[in-house]
């Protein structure tokens, strides 16, 4: 799963309407690997459950908040390196999109995250000849 969390503001200081978006994922899909040594650029796919959240807050006025879930799918891309036998350093980006609806609340979320992993490999890795 990942969260991103969006936070805009509008407005002249001290009467500003602050809208603050949220998205939940939790994605389920395949990624194919590629061994270069210890290097590993990999590419991924699959279907995400996404959970929308919206939260519009004005001065002196009560906060309107809506949320709702929604199917969508995600792409991925990266690379990790090896550190050692069993451990993991690497860089991805994920770019997912969904449709959430919820009674009157209806909204597209999803988008670009960008992540820095660590990650920890069991079995242990085979060092192949020469690395």
């Amino acid at each position: 799963g990942l969260f991103s969390n969006v936070e805009r503001r509008r407005g002249p200081l001290g009467e500003e309407t602050v809208t603050r978006g949220s998205t939940l994922e939790l994605g389920l899909g395949l990624r194919a690997i590629v061994p270069f040594g210890r290097i590993r650029p990999h590419l991924g796919a699959g279907a995400a459950l996404v959970q929308g959240d919206v939260q519009v807050i004005r001065p002196h006025e009560r906060d309107e908040v809506a949320g709702a879930g929604g199917l969508g799918w995600f792409v991925s891309g990266g690379v990790y390196g090896r550190i050692g036998q069993t451990a993991n350093l690497g860089l991805g980006v994920r770019w997912s999109q969904a449709h959430v609806k919820s009674g009157s609340f209806e909204a597209d979320a999803g988008g670009m995250v960008y992540a820095v992993s660590l990650g920890f490999g069991i079995p242990p890795y085979d060092d192949p000849p020469g690395n």
